[in-house]
């Protein structure tokens, strides 16, 4: 497979900031570019350094002047909750009895549960996270239609 060069605004992150003007804990490139082959990303820096390493024939993808971000990461969600999100409700108690509960009950049809793991990674990648810890309901059905959707 041919590599690929992605053009845009990058922002990468190296570590925790220390404080608010912690500049040196992430590298932000105003015309910067990536190489990417079969998935792996082979360089990142200013679009002037990429493009030397890339080979002559490099097909260009030119996203400025938008922002090109490492995937994001969330470390707790509940795949059965995605229609639930957002509901409004006094404490967490009424919302776990009104909406969630509810909703999770629905994933023990399989037909259900298919469909909204396939929405929920859709959305996971539309919004840009890209490894998550995910859990799913007490039903076979969710689990079985969430390892079957990856």
């Amino acid at each position: 497979m041919t590599a690929t060069l992605i053009r845009g605004r990058t922002l990468s992150f190296s570590r925790a900031p220390l404080s608010l003007d912690d500049t040196g804990a992430f590298t932000y490139e105003a015309d910067g570019a990536l190489l990417v082959e079969n998935g792996l990303i082979l360089a990142s820096g200013s679009y002037d350094a990429v493009k030397a390493q890339a080979a002559e024939d490099v097909a260009e993808i030119d996203h400025r002047p938008h922002l090109i971000l490492p995937g994001f990461i969330d470390t707790h969600l509940h795949f059965p909750q995605m229609q639930v999100i957002g509901s409004y409700a006094a404490n967490l108690l009424e919302w776990l009895n009104t909406y969630t509960f509810p909703e999770e009950c629905r994933f023990v049809e399989t037909a259900h549960a298919e469909r909204i793991a396939g929405k929920f990674f859709d959305e996971m990648v539309r919004h840009g996270t890209t490894t998550a810890v995910a859990y799913c309901s007490v039903h076979k059905a969710s689990a079985d239609a969430f390892s079957w959707k990856r």
